[in-house]
């Protein structure tokens, strides 16, 4: 139960936490007077005027049971009420006080305890008011009191009364400080978090604005080439030139490669590329993901046979990056063969990526979605590829994660809802060309 007011949580919901806390508090307060009357008066040999007392007593149960009653509603209750609560505990405290030997009585140390619930949850105000409460009960039972008679021979009575109390009341005390400690520093470490996530979201602006200006400057020359090569194409197709043509075609290609490598640098930099959600040949989107990589030979791709001829509902560039991220990664991961696996399971549609490296520990595990955490050699990475990898397939509505131990490789599982999945779609030829490619699982 909170005793603070955290910054991440709307100050209504505290206000009334701290509400149910104070109810149930004042339940073990009951018990704990129950006891201790009953304890002196009988076990000590103590007369206590017992029937005042248990009126007091009922009258704290009946205030108990309103508050639960209220705390029950869920309506937020106002910081007044919760200090005329606390203010009405006092009062019944000082009434009990009075019955039982005034200023004598060695609980009068519970005060303190009052005081200390107030100065925790409540504003300076009312809080200090709850002080000047305080110290006026306690100078009105030197006042006036209900003197106690002791009968127990030679034991003193009132000082081991006084130790009781102490160690119930600082046993209190400490219980409550303990918990504000607690919560202050969780509130300092999520200070520091925020902090932390702000600067990284920073960074991520500044690569994102640069990667979006690099393409946005360097896309006006790369189509003013397209148009000029594709017109030197045409009049070179005419005039023989078949060395010319080729390399022609070469730079026309090449321009078509640096287009899709700014649109996958604004993607790494978090640069959305205004994609919509489509239906592609689910073949297609894995062939293209793995045909630019380097060592691509190194992948072996398996398919579920009832997926030979399904389509995906996704965003393809944005998926073809993500795949691209965790196929890297298991490449440079590992020297051996690299799999991919897409397959339906428990009615979900999976692409999993997995391979023989050294695989991680826990810790680098936990961390391993953080943005610009990354493990590989400076300049290999900017920490950003599982990041980003993880937003694409979390606003597909999916979920991205990883299986790693030392010593035996990591899988990269990326689960999709059923719903983006059709089986049986129209087959055309380009398609049966694509996953003629991969491997069928019978």
């Amino acid at each position: 139960m909170r005793l603070l007011r955290p910054d991440h949580e709307p100050p209504g919901s505290i206000q009334l936490l701290n509400f149910r806390w104070l109810t149930a508090l004042r339940w073990v307060a009951i018990v704990g007077q129950t006891l201790a009357i009953g304890f002196v008066h009988w076990w000590m040999d103590v007369p206590l005027p017992l029937g005042s007392l248990s009126l007091v007593i009922s009258l704290e149960l009946a205030v108990n049971l309103l508050a639960a009653r209220r705390g029950q509603t869920g309506n937020t209750p106002s910081e007044m009420e919760i200090a005329m609560f606390v203010a009405g505990d006092s009062l019944a405290f000082t009434a009990l006080l009075y019955l039982t030997g005034g200023p004598s009585n060695p609980f009068t140390f519970f005060y303190i305890v009052h005081v200390a619930v107030a100065a925790l949850i409540l504003s300076p105000p009312h809080a200090w008011s709850l002080v000047a409460l305080s110290v006026a009960s306690y100078s009105a039972l030197f006042m006036k009191s209900v003197p106690l008679t002791y009968a127990v021979g030679n034991l003193d009575v009132h000082l081991y009364g006084i130790w009781v109390a102490y160690g119930l009341g600082a046993s209190c005390i400490v219980y409550f400080l303990q918990r504000a400690r607690a919560e202050i520093q969780e509130r300092e470490e999520l200070l520091a978090e925020q902090a932390e996530l702000r600067r990284q979201g920073e960074r991520l602006n500044s690569l994102a604005t640069l990667a979006a200006g690099a393409a946005h400057e360097l896309s006006s020359p790369l189509a003013t080439i397209a148009v000029v090569s594709k017109e030197l194409e045409h009049e070179l197709s005419n005039s023989g030139y078949e060395s010319a043509l080729a390399d022609v075609t070469l730079v026309r290609t090449q321009v078509e490669r640096c287009r899709k490598i700014l649109m996958r640098m604004a993607h790494t930099a978090g640069e959305a590329p205004g994609e919509h959600d489509d239906w592609f040949e689910l073949a297609r989107v894995i062939e293209e993901a793995i045909a630019d990589l380097p060592e691509k030979a190194r992948v072996h791709t398996h398919f579920d046979r009832k997926l030979d001829r399904a389509r995906l509902k996704c965003p393809k560039e944005a998926l073809n990056q993500t795949l691209r991220v965790l196929l890297e990664n298991a490449l440079d991961a590992s020297t051996l063969e690299v799999s991919v696996e897409v397959a339906l399971e428990d009615g979900a549609f999976v692409i999993a990526v997995a391979d023989s490296g050294m695989g991680m520990d826990a810790p680098v595990l936990k961390r391993v979605f953080e943005p610009f955490f990354t493990t590989k050699a400076p300049g290999k990475g900017m920490g950003l590829g599982l990041y980003l990898a993880r937003n694409v397939v979390t606003g597909m509505g999916g979920t991205l994660a990883l299986d790693s131990k030392p010593g035996a490789g990591t899988r990269a599982r990326i689960s999709l809802p059923k719903e983006r999945i059709r089986l049986y779609a129209p087959i055309d030829d380009e398609l049966l060309a694509v996953s003629g490619s991969v491997d069928s699982r019978r």
